[in-house]
């Protein structure tokens, strides 16, 4: 009999993918600025373009996880990333780097829509904001421990860098082959949604906040970090990494009680608030602290928005909306590193940070005036009358 429960298992799993994952985007750019002295634009377009090939697979992932289920698509793709990932060893130019990213970004797409899939059919509905906290928590673990391995590593040489996380990777393989399906319901095959829902999209936009940000952030963490003479790029993102991993293991039950939909809101607008800190601050300990900020209040929006999302559709359509909104997301991450690097050539490098922010702001603009906020605020003020 294992020693795992189900849940604990996709606990596993999730870590140490994403341990190797923590590792590979914190030195990704590193390599490209420091070792083949790309440019800020040919950074972010090499490190984000990972998700340009997310992008192009998730309208179809969702509908093949329904049909299919979830178990082939978290036990195959991590072994193909250990193979991509090995093959970093030789990649000495940035569109070498590019095109391991492009089809990095398609296998793990196919991991993270399904791992998170499982860890919802794990949990009852009114449960859900919980179950994703619970395992995204695994998820930023290993983003907060991945840059702190990668500074080490750095420091051997870079093949080390690329065959650490690429045994981690093929270790998930290995974690995930006792592994139970945990898809309840099926989808027949003529009734699969294929390509975006539209019900899934306005709350969604959260999502795309928060991988913009968060694409901005991997990409130009390390000149950040230069120009404020912060000697560790991976202490920051480590900082920004534990904020999310504290927000989410304390949040998730909030954001079920008030609605997923209604605690979207003051969480983008605080991470907008703490971008501008971060675009502003003058001493190390500003930028500490502002990116702790953008970390916790970002770190809360991800569960909570995809929570929104999941609750406009049926069980049975959960992989499609899972697929729909994690696309909508992919849509931030593809776009921010050009995005952002060519707009901060231009208009300078504090703009940065203030480009996502801006768009946090229109973010909080588009999902307020749902009606799940508006009932959520009802039920506020019946709470409020009734005490």
């Amino acid at each position: 009999m294992s020693l795992l429960t189900p849940t604990r298992r996709l606990d596993v799993i999730v870590l140490s993918n994403f341990l190797a994952l923590g590792i590979i985007i914190s030195a990704v750019p590193r390599y490209l600025h420091g070792q083949l002295h790309a440019s800020r634009f040919e950074t972010g377009l090499a490190t984000t373009i990972y998700f340009v090939a997310a992008l192009l697979v998730r309208p179809f992932i969702g509908a093949a996880v329904d049909s299919v289920g979830r178990r082939p698509f978290i036990v195959a793709p991590p072994i193909v990333l250990a193979g991509l990932t090995t093959l970093y060893t030789l990649a000495h130019s940035v569109p070498a780097v590019a095109a391991l990213r492009f089809f990095g970004g398609g296998f793990a797409a196919l991991f993270f829509t399904s791992v998170a899939l499982a860890a919802t059919d794990l949990a009852p509905p009114e449960k859900r904001t919980v179950a994703l906290s619970r395992q995204s928590v695994m998820t930023y673990t290993g983003f907060v421990v991945g840059p702190i391995v990668a500074d080490r590593l750095i420091r051997v040489n870079w093949t080390v860098v690329w065959l650490v996380p690429a045994l981690l990777h093929a270790l998930t393989t290995v974690l995930a082959l006792p592994m139970l399906e945990t898809r309840t319901t099926t989808t027949p095959i003529g009734a699969r949604r294929v390509g975006f829902d539209r019900r899934v999209l306005r709350p969604a936009v959260g999502i795309l906040v928060a991988n913009f940000t968060f694409a901005t952030i991997v990409s130009f963490l390390p000149e950040y970090a230069e120009r404020h003479k912060i000697a560790q790029p991976g202490a920051l993102f480590a900082v920004y990494a534990v904020s999310v991993l504290s927000v989410r293991l304390l949040t998730g039950r909030i954001a079920d009680r008030l609605g997923p939909a209604l605690f979207t809101v003051p969480s983008m607008f605080i991470g907008g608030s703490g971008l501008v800190l971060l675009s502003f601050a003058q001493v190390k300990w500003q930028s500490f602290a502002a990116i702790a900020v953008v970390g916790g209040s970002l770190g809360a929006t991800f569960p909570s928005a995809t929570a929104a999302a999941l609750g406009r559709v049926g069980n049975e359509e959960r992989g499609a909306a899972m697929g729909t909104a994690l696309g909508v997301g992919d849509i931030g991450q593809a776009t921010a590193g050009p995005l952002v690097g060519y707009l901060s050539q231009q208009w300078g490098f504090r703009w940065v940070y203030l480009i996502p922010s801006l768009l946090a702001f229109v973010g909080v603009s588009l999902v307020v005036t749902m009606p799940e906020v508006r009932a959520g605020r009802a039920r506020l003020r019946a709470g409020r009358a009734s005490s």
